[in-house]
């Protein structure tokens, strides 16, 4: 399955939605697209909706930590909302979550 994404506001916070497979095939052009789209944009606060990715793998994860240090280099601030059960696994089996912000609902946004 491909990734899919679109982008939604809620609360002042730049949603993107993911959908499907975050894998080496499906994040490389994804990632490019939306580091220029982030970098052009004047937006710093960002969330990635994560409940409908049902797989990743190590490419995934970097391109997530990608999009958290251009997010952070224009002073921004990156969330991950509500992560599937499968990706909220991986997050935990490789420590990811001791480096992002994993959030429920967008109630428990940290604003800095």
């Amino acid at each position: 399955m491909n990734l899919e994404f679109s982008f939604t506001t809620a609360r002042d916070y730049h949603t993107i939605i993911f959908r499907g497979d975050m894998t080496v095939i499906s994040s490389a052009p994804v990632s490019m697209e939306l580091s220029k789209k982030i970098a052009a944009e004047s937006k710093k606060d960002y969330v990635l909706d994560l409940s409908g990715v049902k797989s990743i793998d190590s490419s995934g994860l970097r391109f997530i930590i990608t999009l958290k240090e251009k997010i952070e280099e224009h002073n921004g601030q990156l969330s991950i909302l509500k992560p599937s059960k499968t990706v909220m696994k991986i997050l935990r089996e490789t420590n990811m979550i001791k480096v992002l912000d994993i959030i429920k609902s967008y109630d428990t946004l940290k604003k800095q």
